[in-house]
Protein backbone atom coordinates (compact mmCIF):
# COMPACT_ATOMS: atom_id res chain seq x y z
CA UNK A 1 0.00 0.00 0.00
CA UNK A 2 0.96 3.60 -0.91
CA UNK A 3 2.35 5.71 2.14
CA UNK A 4 -0.18 8.19 3.12
CA UNK A 5 1.29 11.35 4.49
CA UNK A 6 -0.21 15.17 5.71
CA UNK A 7 -3.24 15.32 7.20
CA UNK A 8 -5.02 12.00 5.25
CA UNK A 9 -2.63 10.07 6.76
CA UNK A 10 -2.34 10.90 10.20
CA UNK A 11 -6.43 10.63 10.18
CA UNK A 12 -6.14 6.94 8.38
CA UNK A 13 -3.32 5.92 10.88
CA UNK A 14 -5.50 7.62 13.73
CA UNK A 15 -8.53 4.79 12.56
CA UNK A 16 -6.55 2.38 12.07
CA UNK A 17 -5.15 2.49 15.43
CA UNK A 18 -9.16 2.63 16.83
CA UNK A 19 -9.84 -0.24 15.66
CA UNK A 20 -6.07 -2.58 15.81
CA UNK A 21 -4.19 -0.52 18.51
CA UNK A 22 -6.72 0.02 21.26
CA UNK A 23 -5.43 0.30 24.72
CA UNK A 24 -5.76 -3.14 25.46
CA UNK A 25 -4.43 -4.70 22.49
CA UNK A 26 -1.24 -2.69 23.10
CA UNK A 27 -0.85 -3.68 26.57
CA UNK A 28 -1.32 -7.30 25.03
CA UNK A 29 1.45 -6.30 22.05
CA UNK A 30 3.75 -4.51 24.35
CA UNK A 31 3.79 -7.54 27.02
CA UNK A 32 4.17 -9.78 24.52
CA UNK A 33 7.06 -8.56 22.84
CA UNK A 34 8.87 -8.04 26.41
CA UNK A 35 7.71 -12.00 27.16
CA UNK A 36 9.16 -13.07 24.18
CA UNK A 37 12.44 -11.16 24.52
CA UNK A 38 12.65 -12.50 28.20
CA UNK A 39 13.07 -15.83 27.26
CA UNK A 40 15.83 -14.99 24.77
CA UNK A 41 14.51 -14.22 21.43
CA UNK A 42 15.65 -11.36 19.73
CA UNK A 43 13.82 -8.46 18.75
CA UNK A 44 13.35 -9.26 15.11
CA UNK A 45 12.24 -12.30 15.74
CA UNK A 46 9.57 -11.41 18.76
CA UNK A 47 8.08 -9.05 16.15
CA UNK A 48 8.03 -11.74 13.99
CA UNK A 49 6.53 -14.27 16.73
CA UNK A 50 3.97 -11.51 17.55
CA UNK A 51 2.52 -10.89 13.93
CA UNK A 52 1.66 -14.53 13.83
CA UNK A 53 0.18 -14.38 17.30
CA UNK A 54 -1.97 -12.06 15.89
CA UNK A 55 -2.67 -13.69 12.56
CA UNK A 56 -3.69 -17.07 14.22
CA UNK A 57 -6.17 -15.38 16.41
CA UNK A 58 -7.95 -13.83 12.60
CA UNK A 59 -6.90 -10.26 13.39
CA UNK A 60 -5.92 -8.36 9.91
CA UNK A 61 -5.31 -4.86 10.79
CA UNK A 62 -3.18 -5.77 13.81
CA UNK A 63 -0.92 -7.73 11.90
CA UNK A 64 -0.07 -4.95 9.05
CA UNK A 65 0.53 -2.44 11.54
CA UNK A 66 2.93 -4.51 13.12
CA UNK A 67 4.55 -5.44 10.01
CA UNK A 68 4.87 -1.93 9.12
CA UNK A 69 7.25 -2.07 12.45
CA UNK A 70 9.20 -4.83 11.19
CA UNK A 71 10.28 -3.55 8.38
CA UNK A 72 10.87 -0.13 9.98
CA UNK A 73 12.80 -2.09 12.90
CA UNK A 74 14.99 -3.65 9.98
CA UNK A 75 15.59 -0.21 8.24
CA UNK A 76 16.35 1.53 11.58
CA UNK A 77 13.15 3.65 11.97
CA UNK A 78 11.71 1.58 14.56
CA UNK A 79 10.76 4.39 17.28
CA UNK A 80 9.74 6.70 14.58
CA UNK A 81 7.23 4.10 12.51
CA UNK A 82 5.75 3.23 15.90
CA UNK A 83 5.05 6.73 17.65
CA UNK A 84 2.93 6.81 14.30
CA UNK A 85 0.93 4.65 15.83
CA UNK A 86 0.62 4.73 19.71
CA UNK A 87 -0.12 7.34 22.38
CA UNK A 88 2.32 10.01 22.30
CA UNK A 89 3.16 8.65 26.11
CA UNK A 90 4.12 5.43 24.77
CA UNK A 91 6.11 7.22 22.21
CA UNK A 92 8.43 8.80 24.49
CA UNK A 93 9.32 5.66 25.92
CA UNK A 94 9.91 4.10 22.59
CA UNK A 95 12.14 6.83 21.28
CA UNK A 96 14.65 5.53 23.82
CA UNK A 97 15.07 2.60 21.23
CA UNK A 98 19.07 2.03 20.81
CA UNK A 99 19.88 3.63 24.30
CA UNK A 100 17.68 1.81 26.38
CA UNK A 101 17.61 -2.45 26.51
CA UNK A 102 14.49 -2.82 24.20
CA UNK A 103 12.88 -5.26 26.78
CA UNK A 104 12.50 -2.95 29.50
CA UNK A 105 11.18 -0.28 27.52
CA UNK A 106 8.50 -2.75 26.45
CA UNK A 107 7.77 -3.52 29.44
CA UNK A 108 7.70 0.34 30.40
CA UNK A 109 5.61 0.60 27.27
CA UNK A 110 2.86 -1.54 28.80
CA UNK A 111 2.63 -0.19 32.31
CA UNK A 112 2.04 3.12 30.55
CA UNK A 113 -0.33 1.74 28.57
CA UNK A 114 -2.34 -0.02 31.12
CA UNK A 115 -1.76 2.95 33.56
CA UNK A 116 -3.41 5.46 31.10
CA UNK A 117 -6.36 2.75 30.69
CA UNK A 118 -6.92 3.15 33.54
CA UNK A 119 -6.94 6.89 33.89
CA UNK A 120 -8.93 7.45 30.93
CA UNK A 121 -11.61 4.58 32.23
CA UNK A 122 -11.63 6.30 35.87
CA UNK A 123 -12.33 9.67 33.97
CA UNK A 124 -15.26 8.60 31.91
CA UNK A 125 -16.82 6.92 34.07
CA UNK A 126 -17.67 10.18 35.71
CA UNK A 127 -18.79 11.71 32.65
CA UNK A 128 -20.72 9.08 30.93
CA UNK A 129 -24.03 10.06 32.99
CA UNK A 130 -24.23 13.51 32.71
CA UNK A 131 -22.84 13.05 29.05
CA UNK A 132 -25.59 10.73 28.48
CA UNK A 133 -28.46 12.70 30.40
CA UNK A 134 -27.30 15.95 27.88
CA UNK A 135 -27.82 14.02 24.88
CA UNK A 136 -31.48 12.30 26.02
CA UNK A 137 -32.01 15.79 26.29
CA UNK A 138 -31.02 17.00 23.29
CA UNK A 139 -33.44 13.87 21.58
CA UNK A 140 -36.35 14.52 23.60
CA UNK A 141 -36.50 18.27 22.65
CA UNK A 142 -35.63 16.96 19.22
CA UNK A 143 -38.69 14.81 19.19
CA UNK A 144 -40.90 17.82 21.19
CA UNK A 145 -40.42 20.27 18.44
CA UNK A 146 -41.26 17.70 15.47
CA UNK A 147 -44.77 16.77 16.71
CA UNK A 148 -45.56 18.07 20.43
CA UNK A 149 -45.04 21.91 19.91
CA UNK A 150 -46.78 22.12 16.90
CA UNK A 151 -49.70 20.74 18.36
CA UNK A 152 -50.01 22.09 21.02
CA UNK A 153 -49.61 25.45 19.42
CA UNK A 154 -52.68 24.73 17.45
CA UNK A 155 -54.27 24.18 20.47
CA UNK A 156 -53.68 26.89 22.36
CA UNK A 157 -51.43 30.02 20.64
CA UNK A 158 -48.29 30.56 21.88
CA UNK A 159 -49.16 34.13 23.57
CA UNK A 160 -51.19 32.35 25.85
CA UNK A 161 -48.19 30.33 27.05
CA UNK A 162 -46.12 31.19 30.53
CA UNK A 163 -42.61 31.60 30.01
CA UNK A 164 -41.41 28.44 30.79
CA UNK A 165 -43.49 27.15 28.54
CA UNK A 166 -42.63 28.98 25.81
CA UNK A 167 -38.95 28.88 26.45
CA UNK A 168 -39.31 25.09 26.60
CA UNK A 169 -41.26 25.55 22.97
CA UNK A 170 -38.92 28.18 21.56
CA UNK A 171 -35.82 25.85 22.39
CA UNK A 172 -37.38 22.65 21.11
CA UNK A 173 -38.36 24.21 17.68
CA UNK A 174 -35.12 25.65 17.76
CA UNK A 175 -33.26 21.81 17.92
CA UNK A 176 -35.44 19.94 14.95
CA UNK A 177 -35.10 23.20 13.10
CA UNK A 178 -31.23 23.39 13.59
CA UNK A 179 -30.25 20.02 13.97
CA UNK A 180 -27.66 19.53 11.75
CA UNK A 181 -26.08 22.71 12.93
CA UNK A 182 -26.11 22.01 16.58
CA UNK A 183 -24.48 18.40 15.95
CA UNK A 184 -21.94 20.21 13.84
CA UNK A 185 -21.56 22.99 16.39
CA UNK A 186 -20.78 20.37 19.08
CA UNK A 187 -18.07 18.52 16.98
CA UNK A 188 -16.43 21.66 16.34
CA UNK A 189 -16.61 22.91 19.69
CA UNK A 190 -15.21 19.49 21.25
CA UNK A 191 -12.58 19.84 18.44
CA UNK A 192 -11.92 23.17 19.27
CA UNK A 193 -11.66 21.90 23.51
CA UNK A 194 -9.35 19.42 22.28
CA UNK A 195 -7.08 21.47 20.02
CA UNK A 196 -6.99 24.12 23.32
CA UNK A 197 -6.17 21.70 25.69
CA UNK A 198 -3.36 19.85 23.61
CA UNK A 199 -1.90 23.26 22.66
CA UNK A 200 -2.45 26.20 24.97
CA UNK A 201 1.01 26.57 27.18
CA UNK A 202 1.18 30.64 27.32
CA UNK A 203 -0.21 32.91 30.27
CA UNK A 204 -3.29 31.77 31.85
CA UNK A 205 -2.58 27.59 31.32
CA UNK A 206 -1.18 27.45 34.98
CA UNK A 207 -3.94 28.58 36.70
CA UNK A 208 -6.68 26.84 34.39
CA UNK A 209 -4.47 23.84 34.77
CA UNK A 210 -6.43 24.07 38.37
CA UNK A 211 -9.83 23.43 36.99
CA UNK A 212 -11.07 20.44 34.88
CA UNK A 213 -10.78 19.71 32.08
CA UNK A 214 -7.78 20.79 31.71
CA UNK A 215 -6.10 19.80 35.36
CA UNK A 216 -7.47 16.19 34.19
CA UNK A 217 -4.96 16.69 31.19
CA UNK A 218 -2.20 18.08 33.46
CA UNK A 219 -2.49 14.95 35.49
CA UNK A 220 -2.31 12.66 32.84
CA UNK A 221 0.40 13.77 30.71
CA UNK A 222 2.54 14.81 33.37
CA UNK A 223 2.19 11.50 35.23
CA UNK A 224 3.22 9.96 31.76
CA UNK A 225 6.04 12.03 31.33
CA UNK A 226 7.86 11.78 34.97
CA UNK A 227 7.27 8.12 34.22
CA UNK A 228 9.25 7.70 31.06
CA UNK A 229 11.62 10.06 32.64
CA UNK A 230 12.14 7.51 35.48
CA UNK A 231 12.59 4.81 33.34
CA UNK A 232 15.23 6.17 31.35
CA UNK A 233 17.45 7.15 35.05
CA UNK A 234 17.00 2.95 35.83
CA UNK A 235 18.32 2.35 32.63
CA UNK A 236 21.53 4.62 33.29
CA UNK A 237 20.12 7.12 30.91
CA UNK A 238 21.02 11.02 31.45
CA UNK A 239 18.27 13.74 31.32
CA UNK A 240 20.93 15.69 29.02
CA UNK A 241 19.75 17.69 25.86
CA UNK A 242 19.37 14.54 23.45
CA UNK A 243 16.79 12.66 26.03
CA UNK A 244 14.94 15.69 26.68
CA UNK A 245 14.60 16.01 22.82
CA UNK A 246 12.86 12.69 22.78
CA UNK A 247 10.69 12.99 25.41
CA UNK A 248 9.64 16.11 23.94
CA UNK A 249 9.54 14.95 19.90
CA UNK A 250 6.26 13.26 20.51
CA UNK A 251 4.23 14.90 23.19
CA UNK A 252 1.40 17.60 22.93
CA UNK A 253 2.79 21.38 22.25
CA UNK A 254 1.46 21.91 26.46
CA UNK A 255 3.07 18.72 27.59
CA UNK A 256 6.73 19.94 25.10
CA UNK A 257 6.42 23.12 27.11
CA UNK A 258 5.99 21.84 30.20
CA UNK A 259 9.18 19.96 29.61
CA UNK A 260 11.39 22.31 28.16
CA UNK A 261 10.85 24.37 31.04
CA UNK A 262 12.10 21.40 33.53
CA UNK A 263 15.04 21.46 31.00
CA UNK A 264 16.19 24.68 31.05
CA UNK A 265 16.28 24.24 35.10
CA UNK A 266 18.32 21.49 34.81
CA UNK A 267 20.45 23.08 32.51
CA UNK A 268 21.65 25.33 34.81
CA UNK A 269 22.20 22.86 37.61
CA UNK A 270 18.87 21.90 39.46
CA UNK A 271 17.58 19.20 39.83
CA UNK A 272 14.53 17.13 38.37
CA UNK A 273 12.46 17.43 41.57
CA UNK A 274 13.99 21.37 42.23
CA UNK A 275 13.39 22.45 38.60
CA UNK A 276 10.12 20.86 38.95
CA UNK A 277 9.37 23.27 41.73
CA UNK A 278 10.93 26.04 40.79
CA UNK A 279 8.85 26.53 37.25
CA UNK A 280 5.85 26.79 38.88
CA UNK A 281 3.36 25.42 36.63
CA UNK A 282 3.11 22.20 39.55
CA UNK A 283 3.37 19.72 36.68
CA UNK A 284 3.07 16.79 36.62
CA UNK A 285 1.29 17.26 40.06
CA UNK A 286 1.90 18.88 43.11
CA UNK A 287 2.03 15.79 45.14
CA UNK A 288 4.42 14.32 42.78
CA UNK A 289 6.90 17.45 43.13
CA UNK A 290 7.07 17.33 46.73
CA UNK A 291 7.94 13.67 46.38
CA UNK A 292 10.82 13.92 43.56
CA UNK A 293 12.09 17.19 45.41
CA UNK A 294 12.60 15.37 48.63
CA UNK A 295 14.43 12.17 47.01
CA UNK A 296 16.15 14.14 44.38
CA UNK A 297 19.91 12.90 44.03
CA UNK A 298 19.79 10.68 47.35
CA UNK A 299 21.15 7.23 46.92
CA UNK A 300 19.23 4.61 44.89
CA UNK A 301 16.74 7.52 44.15
CA UNK A 302 15.04 6.61 40.61
CA UNK A 303 13.89 3.16 42.17
CA UNK A 304 12.36 4.37 45.17
CA UNK A 305 11.05 7.43 43.52
CA UNK A 306 9.58 4.61 40.37
CA UNK A 307 8.31 2.36 43.21
CA UNK A 308 6.49 5.68 44.48
CA UNK A 309 5.01 6.76 41.06
CA UNK A 310 3.83 3.48 40.54
CA UNK A 311 1.40 3.35 43.66
CA UNK A 312 0.32 7.52 42.63
CA UNK A 313 -0.23 5.84 39.03
CA UNK A 314 -2.99 3.06 40.84
CA UNK A 315 -4.07 5.99 43.13
CA UNK A 316 -4.61 8.86 40.36
CA UNK A 317 -7.95 6.49 39.27
CA UNK A 318 -9.41 8.30 42.33
CA UNK A 319 -7.81 11.35 42.33
CA UNK A 320 -8.86 12.01 38.65
CA UNK A 321 -12.44 10.70 39.69
CA UNK A 322 -12.36 13.47 42.06
CA UNK A 323 -11.43 16.09 39.98
CA UNK A 324 -14.03 15.00 36.92
CA UNK A 325 -16.40 15.14 40.04
CA UNK A 326 -16.46 18.57 39.94
CA UNK A 327 -16.75 18.68 35.61
CA UNK A 328 -19.53 15.58 36.45
CA UNK A 329 -21.67 17.92 38.97
CA UNK A 330 -21.58 20.80 36.62
CA UNK A 331 -22.94 19.22 33.71
CA UNK A 332 -25.55 17.35 35.85
CA UNK A 333 -26.60 20.57 37.32
CA UNK A 334 -27.06 21.98 33.64
CA UNK A 335 -28.62 19.23 32.58
CA UNK A 336 -31.33 19.17 35.32
CA UNK A 337 -31.92 22.49 35.06
CA UNK A 338 -32.61 22.03 31.12
CA UNK A 339 -35.29 19.11 32.36
CA UNK A 340 -36.86 21.11 34.92
CA UNK A 341 -37.23 23.97 32.83
CA UNK A 342 -38.77 21.09 29.78
CA UNK A 343 -41.08 19.77 32.64
CA UNK A 344 -42.56 23.13 33.66
CA UNK A 345 -42.99 23.61 30.06
CA UNK A 346 -44.81 20.61 29.18
CA UNK A 347 -47.47 21.42 32.18
CA UNK A 348 -47.92 24.86 31.01
CA UNK A 349 -48.94 24.35 27.28
CA UNK A 350 -50.49 20.92 28.84
CA UNK A 351 -52.51 23.84 31.30
CA UNK A 352 -52.65 26.47 28.46
CA UNK A 353 -54.09 23.63 26.06
CA UNK A 354 -56.93 22.54 28.69
CA UNK A 355 -57.85 26.40 29.74
CA UNK A 356 -58.66 26.55 25.83
CA UNK A 357 -60.62 23.71 25.46
CA UNK A 358 -63.08 24.69 28.64
CA UNK A 359 -61.48 22.01 30.86
CA UNK A 360 -61.32 22.96 34.46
Amino acid sequence: MRRLSGYPGRLFRKWVSWGALNGPSRVEIWNMLNDLMEADLDIETAMTVTIRACRDQGQTLRPWVLGKWRRALLDGRFPDEAALWVPATEAMVIAGYGRVDAQRLFAAAARIAEARGRQKAALWSALVMPVALTVGILISLWLAGWQFIPVMAKVAPPSRWEMSARLFGEGALWVHANDVALGVWIAVGWVALRFVILNWSGPGRTLADNVPPFSLYRTIAGAAFLFVAIEFLRAGVDLNERTFGQLKANASRYTRSRIAAIERRMRDGDGLGASMVACGHRFPDPSLIAVVAALDNTEGWEERLAGFVDRWTIRSEELLRRRAGVLNMLLLTFAAAMMGVAIKGMFGMMSAASAGMGVR
